[in-house]
């Protein structure tokens, strides 16, 4: 009889495995597509998620509303035409579409002649983002938003960062769980000692923690800015242990750093988004 090596067992059990990075991320999810501050009332915003086009509509009255980009007469996006009220007018022949997707008016038709209207996305606006549920709309209300750190507390600044990087999203997130890669930033952040404490792992989440810690030079502007200053009762620098706790539940992962007493100093919160 024979034997299969263990080496032989592992390839057959990862050839009936999907690849990570061969997956698409999952569309019935709520992503952020754009900033608020960036949506004009009575302007329209071109947006775009895993390639497809979708327009962000902002009224002078009720909240934004996104359908697909493109007029169904012509393919023109609709993010090039004007907000008339509760509707957007393509810039070639005037075709208007209401929030609800369906149209509205034809300049040289009557009102039963209307053609049929464009897809539409649900929307939320929440801590300064815009977020709309590309997949099937009938379980938007399902999934649970995402709990966005600390935007609403007036305890802590908030920055906004949007970097756009040509990976896989789950190079991004492999990236983060392991800390180590300060060693990469050791010119911009110092020498960080980064020690693995453990994890803990569920259905559908995986969360590390590590303690953090400047071992030699000067804290660098960098680190100050993050951090703040860390000085003893004479004044000097002093260097402090950080504990990092990385959390990725897809497709959403957060990165908290407190002191060693708990408290918080930094909560971070990321969303990978397909964008082609």
């Amino acid at each position: 009889m024979n034997q299969i090596s263990p080496v032989q067992a592992d390839t057959a059990s990862r050839a009936t495995q999907p690849d990570l990075r061969r997956v698409d991320c999952d569309p019935d999810f709520w992503y952020p597509v754009a900033w608020s501050a960036d949506l004009r009332k009575d302007k329209t915003l071109a947006v775009s998620y895993a390639g497809t086009p979708i327009v962000l509509v902002r009224p002078e009255e009720g909240s934004v509303f996104a359908l697909y980009d493109r007029c169904p007469h012509r393919q023109v996006p609709l993010s090039k035409g004007t907000v008339n009220g509760q509707t957007v007018r393509c810039c070639y022949h005037g075709w208007a579409f209401g929030r609800s997707g369906r149209c509205i008016d034809v300049p040289y038709l009557g009102k039963g002649k209307l053609p049929n209207g464009v897809r539409t996305f649900p929307v939320r606006e929440a801590g300064g983002l815009i977020f709309v549920f590309p997949g099937n709309p009938e379980k938007a209300d399902t999934v649970p938003f995402p709990k966005l750190a600390q935007t609403d507390n007036p305890r802590y600044k908030t920055k906004h960062f949007s970097p756009r990087v040509n990976c896989h999203y789950t190079f991004m997130h492999e990236n983060l769980m392991d800390m180590n890669h300060q060693f990469l930033h050791r010119r911009q952040m110092g020498q960080i000692k980064a020690r693995f404490l453990g994890q803990d792992r569920g259905e559908n989440f995986i969360e590390a923690r590590y303690s953090f810690m400047r071992c030699a030079g000067q804290q660098p502007l960098a680190e100050r800015l993050i951090f703040g200053k860390h000085k003893d009762l004479q004044g000097k620098e002093q260097p402090v242990e950080e504990v990092v706790t990385i959390r990725t539940e897809y497709p959403y992962q957060t990165l908290r750093i407190t002191d060693k007493d708990g408290d918080l100093i930094m909560d971070l919160w990321t969303a990978y988004v397909p964008v082609d």
